[in-house]
C-alpha cells in the first residue's frame, strides 16, 4: 500500500512538472517571418494581421505569439524582410555595366516584379512626412555606394551626385508608381530609354553651373 501511495505520488509530481513547463514554439521566428512575408507579397500589408497570418501557417494566431510579443513585432521584421528584397535588386543594378543606370532600372523591376513590397516600401506614409534625402538614406542600405560610383563614373561633387540621384529617383519612382497602380504600363527598354534622357539632360545642366555657362 506505501509502494502504490509512494508511485501515486511520483506521478502526480511528474503531472504537475509537465503542465507547468512553458509550450514549445510550433512555429520558428524565421518560419513565421517567412509566412508573414509570403502574405504581404500576395495580399498587401493590410492583410497582416494576426488572424491572416494564422491562416498562412494553417493554425490559430497563438503560435505567432509564442515567438513575438504583439503584431508591431512582426511588422518590423517584415519591413527589413522587404528591405533585404530590395536590396538584392538594388546590388544586381549596381553589377550592370554602367552601375547608376542599373540602380535605376532595377528600382523599376522592384516594383514590376514585387508590387506589394513596393507599395510597403515606398507608397506607404509613416504620417510624417520626410524629405526627399531621408527617404533615400532610409531606403537604400547602400546609399553611399550608389553615390560613390556617380561620382567616380561622371566627375561629379558629392553634392551634385547627390542632387543627381535625388532627380533621378523621383522620376523613376514615379514611372514605377504608375506602373505598380496600373495607371501606366511600361517595358524595361521604355524605362531604360526616358531614363537616359532625363539622367544626361540633368548632367549636362550641372556641368554647365560647374562651369558657369
Amino acid at each position: 500500500m506505501k509502494h502504490t501511495l509512494r508511485n501515486v505520488c511520483f506521478i502526480i509530481k511528474i503531472v504537475e512538472s509537465v503542465a507547468i513547463m512553458p509550450p514549445t514554439h510550433k512555429f520558428t521566428k524565421d518560419e513565421i517571418i517567412t509566412a508573414a512575408l509570403n502574405l504581404v507579397r500576395r495580399d498587401g500589408v493590410e492583410a497582416l494581421t494576426a488572424r491572416g497570418l494564422g491562416a498562412e501557417l494553417g493554425t490559430s494566431s497563438h503560435p505567432i505569439f509564442t515567438a513575438f510579443q504583439n503584431m508591431e513585432e512582426v511588422q518590423k521584421e517584415i519591413l527589413e524582410a522587404a528591405k533585404n528584397v530590395y536590396g538584392d535588386y538594388s546590388n544586381k543594378g549596381l553589377a550592370e555595366e554602367l552601375p547608376f543606370q542599373g540602380v535605376g532600372i532595377y528600382y523599376f523591376r522592384f516594383a514590376k516584379d514585387e508590387p506589394k513590397l513596393f507599395e510597403l516600401l515606398f507608397m506607404k506614409g509613416s504620417g510624417t512626412a520626410a524629405s526627399v534625402a531621408d527617404t533615400l538614406h532610409l531606403a537604400h542600405d547602400n546609399y553611399e555606394t550608389i553615390i560613390s560610383v556617380i561620382q567616380k563614373g561622371y566627375g561629379l561633387s558629392r553634392d551634385n551626385s547627390h542632387r543627381i540621384f535625388e532627380t533621378m529617383w523621383l522620376y523613376v519612382h514615379g514611372i514605377s508608381s504608375l506602373h505598380v497602380t496600373g495607371m501606366i504600363r511600361f517595358t524595361d527598354d521604355e524605362v531604360y530609354e526616358r531614363m537616359d534622357d532625363v539622367f544626361f539632360g540633368v548632367l549636362q545642366k550641372l556641368k554647365e553651373e560647374t562651369q558657369g555657362i
